[in-house]
């Protein structure tokens, strides 16, 4: 899927980073288009960059077709999930696109329940640059006596791919 196909509009043309190439987009209700590279998803209008965010923060996209809303989650379950209002509906090739794009950045990830119900989940992540790293999340507080559990769980996960487990 990756082959460059869309038409990037002129008047955002020059918000492009250099030697980017937009493999799809999609239009933004109230202006300005979401361009979906190979390693970034981009919100621009004819002023300028609103937003761009490697597909390594992303953990999911859901479209609502009923609202128009496409709702980006984030890797990290403490950030608010981005909504952007999207019309017409966006092509398949978009949807594709994206998620490809968080497929491919998404490497492995392992999780674990602590004592006081908290789910710790480590991901082995591929940046925009392809360099592997990890993110280690929590929906809660780490007791400090389970810290060494998030540790262990952070070395396995690396390890698994890898990763020098320290």
């Amino acid at each position: 899927m990756w082959k460059a196909k869309s038409q990037v509009p002129e008047s955002v043309r020059p918000h492009v980073a250099p030697g980017e190439k937009v493999l799809a987009l999609a239009t933004v209700r109230d202006g300005g288009y979401l361009l979906a590279s190979r390693t970034h998803l981009t919100h621009v209008d004819d002023g300028g960059v609103l937003m761009r965010e490697a597909w390594c923060v992303f953990s999911a996209l859901t479209w609502d077709e009923d609202s128009g809303l496409a709702t980006l989650s984030h890797i990290d379950p403490a950030a608010p999930p981005l909504v952007i209002a999207l019309e017409p509906a966006p092509s398949l090739d978009f949807l594709t696109v994206v998620r490809e794009g968080m497929d491919r950045a998404r490497v492995f990830y392992a999780t674990s329940e602590l004592s006081n119900g908290t789910q710790v989940s480590c991901w082995v992540l591929r940046d925009s640059r392809g360099e592997l790293f990890t993110l280690t999340t929590a929906s809660g507080a780490i007791p400090p006596m389970e810290r060494g559990e998030v540790d262990r769980l952070e070395a396995r996960t690396r390890e698994s791919v890898g990763l020098d487990p320290a």
